[in-house]
């Protein structure tokens, strides 16, 4: 093992989605904790240049560098693929910007969550780079994800499982990731942890983005997604924004608890922020009561802070449920993927806290959500006795890729 542990973190998108940050931010908690506390780390990225420039720029983790993968047509990078591609050079092509890094790193860890699965078509991404990265001889490991199923894509399914087995290891973050592998044989290498967020510890945010209105009286948190629309209006945004404006009046009217608003996606087209900040105005004009949206500013594991003072939370991402059930709140999941519910099914044995697009109704979410006031001390209680053994799978998810890293290097030997 080297001297100063060096991780390249791969796969995962712009802290714009504060699920991905959270995934780096308890990454690099568990890493330190069973490599060290000079390990470093490189965020190898997909996504706009500009995008990923400022956010390398603002980094808070001095051991965190960043890394674009992406690139355009007829740049630099664009030409020496195809080079590559057409005349059989080693010039490293796409991933050229990683040229120096592949000998200097102990392992390469996937770091995106859902990406190997069918819900952003097929992966052919990420593969690539873990083709890539094999070549170089660089251990790759699927870290704290979600995998398949991919019985939809039957063709791309026995592409996508001998993938797969190709890999140094495997990390799933819910049983039913695990027996999914495990099914179709590609479970040898496969462990069960938990996912990362888990172990990202909360961080109080400064007085200019948490306004006093944001905690009054520990009020109900409140995560909808304009991703959800999909699920639910057919992707009408506008009908979507009116059923969520529609349900919080409803919690309103039934449970006499304050209610804030918590984004936790600023993607460009896909942005939590503006969305949530449309229903309160529609909110507000049919109640003439001002709903508080919390900054866009704050950070994951400022979020995660906020998220903890709530009495009860009702999330569509899954990081922002993450956050709640992290911090022993009760929450409900508007579960639109298989990652929610598997998550779901391993913290409280049943899907009685999930609600499917297809009942994502104001009247069935506000009727769950009294149902979860309700049922609050109990849901406490429950998470108090889960979340030690939840948290230490999350941690145990580095001594034993420290496990792995010793074995293939006593196998080298």
């Amino acid at each position: 093992m080297k001297t100063t542990p060096r991780f390249l973190l791969a796969g995962n998108s712009s802290y714009r989605n504060r699920g991905c940050e959270a995934i780096v931010r308890g990454t690099a908690a568990i890493l330190r904790r069973s490599f060290g506390a000079n390990a470093q780390f490189v965020l190898a990225q997909f996504g706009e240049k500009s995008d990923l420039e400022a956010q390398g720029t603002a980094e808070s983790d001095h051991a965190i560098s960043h890394i674009l993968l992406s690139y355009k047509k007829f740049s630099t990078v664009w030409l020496l693929d195809q080079l590559d591609r057409r005349l059989g050079l080693d010039t490293h092509g796409r991933y050229c910007m990683l040229k120096h890094e592949v000998g200097n790193v102990c392992a390469s860890l996937q770091v995106g969550g859902d990406n190997y699965s069918l819900d952003y078509g097929r992966p052919y991404m990420y593969f690539n780079l873990d083709d890539y990265l094999v070549r170089q001889s660089v251990p790759v490991f699927l870290w704290g994800a979600s995998v398949g199923p991919f019985n939809s894509d039957l063709e791309f399914a026995d592409f996508a499982h001998a993938h797969m087995d190709k890999l140094s290891g495997i990390f799933v973050r819910e049983t039913r990731s695990l027996e999914y592998l495990r099914r179709n044989g590609v479970g040898k290498h496969a462990r069960l942890v938990a996912d990362p967020a888990f172990a990202m510890l909360p961080e109080m945010p400064g007085s200019k983005d948490l306004p006093s209105a944001a905690l009054n009286g520990n009020p109900i948190g409140l995560n909808f997604s304009p991703l959800m629309s999909r699920y639910v209006t057919g992707g009408n945004l506008n009908a979507w924004a009116t059923m969520c404006a529609q349900t919080v009046v409803a919690i309103m009217k039934t449970s006499g608890e304050n209610i804030l608003l918590v984004p936790h996606v600023f993607a460009p087209q896909n942005d939590d922020g503006d969305f949530l900040a449309d229903v309160a105005e529609r909110v507000e004009r049919e109640t003439r009561t001002a709903v508080c949206v919390t900054s866009r500013e704050l950070s994951a594991a400022q979020i995660k802070w906020v998220v903890s003072h709530c009495c009860v939370f009702v999330g569509a991402r899954t990081h922002s449920t993450i956050a709640a059930f992290s911090s022993g709140v009760p929450t409900l999941s508007l579960a639109y993927s298989v990652k929610a519910r598997g998550l779901n099914q391993d913290i409280f044995g049943s899907l009685d806290y999930c609600v499917d697009p297809q009942h994502a109704t104001p009247e069935n979410i506000a009727d769950r959500t009294r149902t979860l006031l309700s049922d609050a001390s109990r849901i406490r209680e429950h998470l108090a006795a889960k979340l030690p053994a939840i948290t230490a799978r999350a941690f145990a998810a580095g001594d034993i890729l420290a496990e792995f890293l010793h074995a293939r290097e006593r196998g080298h030997a």
